[in-house]
């Protein structure tokens, strides 16, 4: 089975996204962290897998060994699972991260997977759904900075790393459009650097180190796991 080629950097950047979260769990619940981690993945997991099936009409041309268009995996069975992650991390987002700081904020997360949908929907035939992919990632950072309510300092790491990631993106097009040597999983390897200048700004320097970990790991994982 093809693996998506982004799969090494992306969960690498997911993971430390929440970062604020592992920085407080010396005062919260360490269960509520894990839970708010495994939310994040889930809702990214879910939109790999449902991107696969909204582009399953272009991949039947452009890349017909992937596992939908090839008949691996069904279209609609693909779409049913990632509806499920979706809303299974949505859910336990709001569940966990809205019961420590009011359940308002946990709507954070439900933003989140609506984000996700929405781009799978509209990036093949809307340039503009590029902007969806920062969105995705700056609310995703904002739903782990609400649930404790860090403020200021989570809205200006949201920022720095939506930023980064439209800038990404829309290189990614560049290369696609030049047919240059892609290099945006390495860009994307390099995102947990920005949630590590987080962790140190707010003065936990071992998390910085794992965000840095983490980055190195994504990093060698391209090199070793065949992508599409």
């Amino acid at each position: 089975m093809d693996l998506p080629g982004n799969s090494p950097p992306h969960p690498a950047g997911v993971v430390p996204d929440p970062a604020e979260l592992v920085v407080l769990t010396g005062t919260h619940s360490a269960w509520t962290v894990v839970a708010m981690l495994l939310a994040g993945l889930m809702i990214y997991t879910g939109g790999v897998i449902g991107n696969d099936a909204a582009d399953a009409g272009v991949d039947a041309v452009e890349r017909p060994s992937r596992p939908v268009p090839s008949g691996e995996v069904s279209r609609t069975a693909a779409a049913a699972v990632a509806g499920l992650l979706l809303l299974g991390g949505a859910g336990l987002g709001f569940v966990f991260g809205g019961g420590a700081a009011g359940w308002s904020h946990g709507l954070w997360w439900w933003v989140l997977a609506a984000a996700v949908v929405a781009y799978n929907a509209t990036h093949q035939r809307w340039p503009g759904a590029v902007g969806m992919i920062a969105g995705c990632r700056t609310f995703l950072c904002l739903a782990a900075g609400a649930a404790f309510g860090l403020g200021v300092v989570s809205w200006w790491h949201a920022g720095a790393v939506g930023a980064a990631v439209l800038g990404i993106s829309v290189y990614a097009r560049e290369e696609v459009r030049l047919d240059r040597a892609p290099r945006v999983g390495t860009l994307l390897g390099c995102l947990p650097f920005i949630d590590a200048a987080f962790c140190l700004v707010v003065g936990a320097s071992m998390t910085a180190a794992g965000c840095v970990a983490l980055s190195a790991c994504s990093l060698m994982l391209q090199r070793r796991l065949p992508g599409s």
